[in-house]
């Protein structure tokens, strides 16, 4: 029964490789899984190598990202190998004008493709801004919360029934009406808890 399916896997691989050099492409090459050990492959996998031009390691197509630029359809340096260079690269270039440019130019797509779910553009989210005059419109402070030393913008409200914009809103004040809005009974119970707690 276990030569059985090794046969079947062999000439599928057999198969396989015919039909990749009939279409014009390089040919994959697949070796004969062996028998599972602790953590090895599950018996009757197929698998994919490739040599990093990194490393010079032949590792399992898994291990390289996709590049579907090139005929194999995956990168020629292996996932560890990549991550290694642009550890040095992103150390390297982080200051540069041309990295912080691209930056920014990469927020502000983000910003605006957030927007457009909305319904709305840079040029109306200012503006509505402009007339909470720049503070969240339930609370009427600031945003607070950052990430990296970058400060949020505030959350575009909006009723989850009708799509209708209501507001800007601070991360904290987003949240809490998010809870109210799903379970109206909460906010009674809130109240509730915090009046018995009043009259001790």
């Amino acid at each position: 029964m276990l030569n059985g399916r090794y046969a079947a896997v062999g000439m599928l691989g057999i198969v396989l490789s015919v039909i990749t050099m009939n279409q014009g492409r390089a040919a994959h090459i697949f070796t004969m899984p062996s028998i599972p050990t602790s953590g090895s492959c599950i018996l009757g996998d197929i698998m994919e190598e490739k040599k990093c031009t990194k490393c010079g390691e032949v590792k399992p197509s898994s291990c390289f990202s996709k590049d579907r630029k090139l005929r194999s359809g995956l990168m020629s340096r292996c996932k560890k190998c990549m991550s290694a260079y642009f550890k040095v690269w992103y150390a390297t270039n982080k200051n540069s004008p041309e990295w912080v440019a691209r930056k920014r130019l990469r927020g502000e797509r983000r910003r605006e493709h957030t927007l457009r779910k909305f319904g709305l553009t840079s040029a109306t989210y200012d503006a509505l801004l402009e007339k909470q005059k720049g503070v969240c419109a339930i609370c009427k402070k600031p945003e607070e919360a950052e990430r990296k030393g970058r400060v949020f913008n505030l959350a575009v409200d909006h009723n989850h029934r009708t799509g209708k914009i209501r507001g800007l809103l601070c991360c904290r004040c987003n949240r809490l009406l998010g809870r109210i809005e799903n379970n109206p009974d909460w906010l009674a119970q809130a109240l509730e808890y915090l009046e018995k707690e009043r009259r001790r």
